[in-house]
Parts: structure tokens; sequence; C-alpha cells
């Protein structure tokens, strides 16, 4: 009988993640800076903004074809006297509208 473990005898042990280079360089951020492992106040600003800038993107994305039909059906109503959502109104639709979201194709 064999007294010997099995298995790797040495276990490499890792209390802490090393630090953060001073700095890196992003494509989508820029420039961010650390200073004793953790980032500067400009570079925790510079991130910020690039959040909120990329939300506000997001959020004209996702209301865009919202707005537009709202925009469509208000121009209906002044334009054509269509109060009811119930009416009936038929277009010809090309490449040539003047619809924010219009698609030729779809009925």
């Amino acid at each position: 009988m064999s007294t010997t473990p099995p298995g790797p005898t040495e276990v490499h042990r890792v209390t802490a993640p090393e630090p953060p280079p001073p700095v890196i360089e992003s494509r989508f951020v820029g420039r961010v800076e650390f200073e004793g492992g953790f980032p500067t106040d400009a570079s925790v600003q510079g991130l910020y903004d690039e959040l909120d800038f990329q939300r506000a993107c997001q959020v004209f994305l996702r209301h865009l074809f919202g707005s537009s039909m709202y925009a469509f059906r208000e121009g209906l109503r002044r334009d054509l006297r269509v109060e009811s959502p119930r009416d009936f109104v038929y277009m010809h639709l090309d490449a040539n509208s003047l619809l924010l979201t219009g698609n030729s194709e779809t009925v």
C-alpha cells in the first residue's frame, strides 16, 4: 500500500489578482488610467459619459418606430380627418414617401 496521495502534490494558490496596468486603451471608451489599482476620477467620468451616450442611442433606436407611428396617426387626424382607429385609409407607399419608417413591401 502506497502512502503517496494521487494527483498533483503542489497547489499554486492565488490570493489576489494582479493589479491592472497603469493605462488601458480601448477603442470604445478610449484611455482609462489607473492609480493604485483603481481608475482615476477622470477615467470614471469618461466611462459614465460613454454609458450615458450608449443608453441614449438605445432609447432613440427603441422608440423610433413608436414615435413615427404616433406622428403618422397625428398627421392622418390633422390632414385627412381620420378620427377613429377603426377608420380605413388606403395609401400608396413607394421609395419617395415621407414616412420615417415606411415600408413599400409590407401591406
